[in-house]
């Protein structure tokens, strides 16, 4: 009986003994000893106790030290999402202090010039940028604060889907300059100094609701102000733009704007296009923007999204029909739309992407490096560059534009994970791939086929997760069958093929014969559709 209670207490001390004398010695570890043998060690620490935020700011300080901020997002959102489904907490301030300051350090420096563009039309969502306020009184914050606005409102400028308005003193004095407007918002900022760093907080607020749709406390250190402006610029325009959409798309007041208004039509259609939406909802989306575009060519963004619906088969709900009609639309919108905004890099992404579909992998290459000196602070297009020089194979590149992403949009969506997933399956890391397809919760069917795939390449994942996985992807991909045809496993494997049209071969069969083998076994072979 005393051995029983010596051992009882021996199995929950002596781990916890490991952990402790482990993370005393990894310090000193990082930045000298490989990435992949420290990443090892966090996981087995991962293992042994895997909400401990000591464990977890180690490994902020690994995916920092190599330079890995993609990683460092994944660490992050999978110990919030653990504390709060086991415990019902949210990270210590200590922890949530030092991811902001680590995600906001290194951004990649831009590639290139940033070109202004004239505003839009008047109805256009716009953004007042108040002049950055000075807490302490000093030449250096006030010089800063000034450049800081002024490059701010610059880089926001070429963006014609916002309207930018300099404020000059309050809201109160630009009340008719964003009276039409579709949705106002005011981006406002403070800088302190202290010590040798400058402290920058940014918030952008909705005028009509008051609700703060955005924040950050970013930093500036004096030793490399030009850089460090740059950086700062580049993150905050990176995260803004998403912001506002995200706000735009969710305004419950869109369903009482009567008529047919470009601009208006426009943000009912993106908001049946930003949720889980059904097939008939985004076939509704796509007439919305068919119809602008009948109306007015030049649309630029009507065109971006009628395009990548099209090519990607309306985010493929759509399955086993013959793709041609769809992606000649598709590729004949972005020529179009090139010819009339040839300097516009998301409509020269765009095309890119048709390019890539119809396999023209040279135009395609051109485009998307072409795209990416054109959208130097878009996290999002940045990130959708980078997610197709990796289905060229450019592994190196996209992953380099992809921590860009990253680092420029600290709010980054799922699926920048789910596409720096698939990037970590090509290069063969498939125990990093997972983790990414893991905390991501993207469920579109193309990435549920890249995490199957994926997991047939570890000999240890999870069976009750693999069935959860084979459910689901069968389900939606039954669902999405839009033909009489039988749907047979071949017919699945062809459709991933398509989706995801690797250029290099071994890409190729990695997915391939990854989806096979997970797929083969319990595959129903005889099955059709309903329809």
């Amino acid at each position: 009986m005393a051995f029983d209670d010596w051992l009882a207490v021996e199995r929950v001390r002596q781990p916890e003994r490991v952990v402790v004398a482990v993370c005393a010695g990894l310090p000193d570890m990082i930045g000298r000893a490989a990435p992949i043998h420290i990443q090892e060690i966090l996981r087995s620490l991962d293992r042994l106790d895997p909400w401990n935020e000591a464990i977890a700011r180690l490994g902020f300080s690994a995916d920092h030290a190599a330079g890995d901020i993609a990683s460092l997002h994944r660490r992050y959102r999978r110990l919030c999402d653990g504390l709060t489904k086991e415990f019902g907490v949210d990270p210590s301030t200590e922890t949530q202090t030092m991811f902001e300051r680590l995600s906001t350090m290194g951004t990649p420096a831009p590639v290139g010039p940033v070109v202004a563009a004239p505003s839009a039309s008047a109805v256009l969502p716009t953004v007042l940028v108040s002049p950055i306020e000075t807490i302490t009184d000093d030449r250096v914050s006030r010089d800063i604060a000034e450049v800081l606005t002024d490059d701010i409102r610059t880089a926001l400028a070429p963006y014609r889907e916002i309207r930018v308005v300099a404020l000059a003193a309050d809201v109160a004095s630009v009340k008719d300059t964003v009276a039409d407007a579709l949705a106002a918002y005011v981006l406002t900022g403070k800088i302190r100094l202290i010590g040798a760093q400058i402290r920058l907080n940014l918030q952008l607020g909705n005028i009509a609701t008051g609700i703060i749709v955005w924040s950050d406390q970013l930093s500036v250190e004096q030793t490399n102000l030009s850089t460090a402006i740059d950086d700062v610029v580049a993150k905050a325009v990176g995260s803004i733009l998403p912001a506002i959409e995200s706000d735009i798309t969710s305004m419950p007041e869109l369903a009482a704007y009567a008529g047919a208004d470009d601009i208006i039509l426009f943000a009912k259609a993106r908001r049946l296009m930003s949720f889980d939406r059904t097939l008939p909802e985004i076939q509704a989306a796509a007439a919305m923007l068919e119809e602008i575009v009948e109306r007015n060519p030049r649309h630029v963004h009507a065109t971006i999204w009628l395009a990548r619906m099209y090519n990607t088969d309306f985010w493929q709900k759509i399955a086993g029909h013959d793709v041609a009609a769809f992606r000649a639309r598709a590729l004949d919108l972005a020529r179009r739309a090139t010819a009339y905004e040839p300097s516009d890099g998301r409509l020269l992404l765009r095309l890119s992407w048709c390019y890539l579909r119809s396999r023209n992998w040279l135009r395609a290459d051109r485009g998307f490096r072409k795209a990416i000196t054109q959208m130097l602070n878009h996290a999002d297009s940045m990130n959708e560059c980078a997610a197709g020089l990796c289905i060229l194979g450019e592994l190196e590149d996209a992953e380099r534009y992809m921590q860009r992403a990253f680092a420029l949009n600290p709010a980054a969506p799922a699926h920048y994970h789910a596409d720096h997933a698939v990037l970590l399956m090509l290069k063969g890391d498939a125990q990093a791939a997972e983790e990414h397809f893991e905390v991501c919760g993207e469920r579109g069917l193309m990435y549920l086929a890249a995490r199957l795939a994926n997991a047939a390449y570890l000999p240890a994942f999870d069976q009750a997760e693999r069935e959860v996985l084979l459910v689901e992807f069968t389900t939606l991909f039954h669902d999405a069958w839009q033909t009489e045809r039988e749907l047979t496993l071949s017919g699945a494997l062809d459709w991933a093929r398509d989706t995801l049209p690797f250029k290099l071969a071994e890409h190729a069969a990695r997915l391939r014969n990854g989806l096979e083998a997970m797929l083969s076994a319990t595959w129903p072979a005889n099955l059709r559709t309903t329809r």
